[in-house]
């Protein structure tokens, strides 16, 4: 981006960098009110004007000088990208080509043919190597242009250089022509069968570490990971002065994270079908060495293999299939950890399917306010109903049930109940001092409540006491008949 591209975003930062500069004015307080200060004063303000003004430029000046340059930073991103898609090419190639060079070595059909395919896959790992030292290069001269390290910063100084050697570790494993035919035996929990399995075998299976590479090349080509959304982050950054605020880097978990938000079932299926097909693979390698004595063992089958880790990765686990060789069983505790994960974002994704967005909260509390207001006037309709059967009867002077007063207390307190749960749904609306003011009138009546209880009490223990009152009255009045 030029410095010329964009003046107003400069004159907006610029006017964010000023001072308060219409403050200049000093004023003293002596007997008569506020007078300006002396001569001296107002130059020595000028002076402190002046001093901040060129402030104030040179951190413009920094500012400008710091702002990257749009085409030359695409450029390098471009060459970044590219050097990408290579990386993806040769990981599928040398995946493709051992899946083909395991079954010719399993079933013995050409070992030349073998022989060269080794070599293809061995000489596009090396291929695969000199491309993530170019990847790493790449990716600190488009981190140079965007002047996010200084220009004499290298692979070590930046610390590039520890996550690029973990990368080649990941990479190297691949099966190779200097190991054909060596082989090594372990015992199972099949019969007591030994597996014989090779170490091309064991290769082929730590080779499948190379799907992060295509999962992280693939990640890279969605917009949330482009050049525009790197550079949207840096203009907020450098506009705005914030970077504890605004100042993040888009990264991978950044760009994960942003697929959960907008495709989150889409990468959830994605993640547990590749995961199915992976391990199930792997699975079949570490298990079909028991088939070599038993034709009939189920899990040298593939379509078994991903039967098994379907079931397992949804911790479910009939047990109709179960590994029996230690590198099964490996795959398979792998298999165990991976699922929890999978199934957790399953769990998360569909939790947050189901949450209410703002416009469908406000809908239904509108709906929820509404059968509550319905609610309220039957149970008044009830209640006004009830109260007038027992006037009639005290009209018509016939006695009370009991449980005619208990069922109008019920419903009066549900009434009271519903009404406090329908005040509560407003406060969800209302400003801040609507709820209070609904608060005091909820203790209100509650306090009310209280003082009718009180009375009721008083009333009762009143009545008692006569009670007892006249039933002694009573007694001493029998008494002195008797006498």
């Amino acid at each position: 981006m030029n410095k010329e591209d964009h003046p107003v975003e400069l004159e907006s930062a610029a006017r964010g960098l000023l001072p308060n500069m219409d403050s200049h004015k000093r004023f003293v307080t002596d007997d008569n009110g506020y007078e300006p200060v002396n001569e001296i004063a107002q130059r020595r303000n000028k002076v402190g004007r002046k001093s901040q003004l060129i402030t104030l430029v040179t951190e413009i000046e920094e500012v400008i000088g710091n702002i990257e340059d749009g085409r030359i930073s695409y450029a390098y991103f471009s060459k970044w990208k590219m050097i990408e898609v290579a990386a993806l090419v040769f990981t599928a190639l040398t995946l493709g080509v051992s899946v083909l060079e395991y079954e010719i070595e399993f079933n013995n059909v050409n070992d030349s043919l073998q022989y060269k395919m080794l070599w293809i896959i061995s000489i596009c790992t090396l291929i695969l190597v000199a491309i993530t030292v170019m990847r790493y290069r790449a990716l600190l001269e488009y981190q140079k242009s965007r002047n996010l390290i200084d220009h004499r910063e290298g692979l070590y100084s930046t610390g590039l250089y520890k996550t690029m050697m973990k990368e080649i570790l990941l990479t190297i494993p691949h099966p190779n022509p200097f190991l054909m035919g060596i082989t090594f035996k372990m015992k199972t929990a099949y019969k007591d069968i030994e597996a014989e399995h090779t170490v091309n075998e064991v290769l082929n299976i730590l080779q499948l570490g190379r799907v992060v590479i295509i999962f992280r090349v693939l990640l890279i080509f969605s917009h949330f990971f482009s050049s525009s959304s790197h550079r949207v982050w840096y203009l907020l950054f450098v506009y705005l002065y914030c970077s504890s605020m605004y100042g993040v880097e888009p990264s991978y978990f950044f760009v994960i994270k942003s697929m959960m938000r907008s495709k989150p079932f889409q990468l959830v299926a994605c993640a547990f079908g590749i995961s199915i097909v992976i391990f199930g693979y792997a699975m079949r390698i570490c298990e079909r060495a028991v088939s070599h004595t038993d034709p009939t063992y189920g899990l040298a089958n593939f379509q078994n293999t991903l039967w098994n880790v379907i079931v397992t990765m949804t911790t479910v686990g009939y047990g109709d299939y179960s590994p029996v060789t230690n590198f099964g069983r490996l795959v398979a505790f792998l298999i165990c950890m991976w699922g929890v994960f999978i199934v957790s974002l399953m769990v998360v994704t569909l939790e947050n399917f189901l949450q209410m967005n703002s416009a469908e909260l406000r809908t239904y509390s509108v709906i929820e306010r509404i059968q509550m207001k319905r609610e309220l006037r039957n149970l008044a309709q009830r209640i006004i109903r009830q109260v007038i059967r027992m006037l009639i009867k005290t009209i018509k002077r016939k006695t009370l049930s009991i449980s005619d007063a208990a069922e109008l207390k019920r419903r009066i307190k549900d009434f009271k109940v519903l009404k406090r749960e329908y005040r509560a749904s407003l406060d969800e609306s209302t400003s801040l001092g609507e709820q209070m003011r609904r608060q005091f009138e909820y203790l209100k009546d509650e306090i009310k409540d209280l003082i009718a209880q009180q009375r009721e009490l008083k009333r009762v223990g009143t009545n008692l006491i006569e009670y007892v009152k006249a039933q002694e009255l009573k007694d001493i009045q029998s008494k002195s008949s008797d006498s």
